[in-house]
């Protein structure tokens, strides 16, 4: 759903019956919090279309975001709490940002 919504607002850009025609750019951001911060990454190992990557206290997925994250080449910013008690960085993001392949911060 997340690279769907990602494709559909960034083609209506070039859509001359959009509304959204002329003001979407070509690059596209897919993000997310929580559990939609796990899946934003599974949505862009699943679509080399999306451009980069921006999560808030990504929590782990089933399938898995931290296997996601080892097949993204892209820039990819991660959010974590230090005292996050839901998704705690040393089990969620801290796998996630070290099994990412290309550009990261975090």
């Amino acid at each position: 759903d997340l690279a769907f919504t990602a494709r559909t607002l960034r083609d209506a850009g070039a859509d001359a019956a959009s509304p959204f025609h002329g003001r979407m750019g070509s690059r596209t951001l897919v993000m997310g919090h929580s559990m939609g911060g796990g899946s934003s990454l599974l949505a862009a190992a699943g679509d080399p279309s999306l451009t980069a990557v921006a999560a808030f206290a990504a929590a782990e997925t089933n399938p898995s975001a931290i296997a996601a994250a080892a097949a993204l080449d892209r820039p990819v910013l991660l959010f974590a709490g230090t005292l996050d008690c839901v998704t705690p960085p040393s089990a969620h993001q801290d796998p996630m940002y070290r099994a990412l392949a290309g550009w990261r911060a975090r």
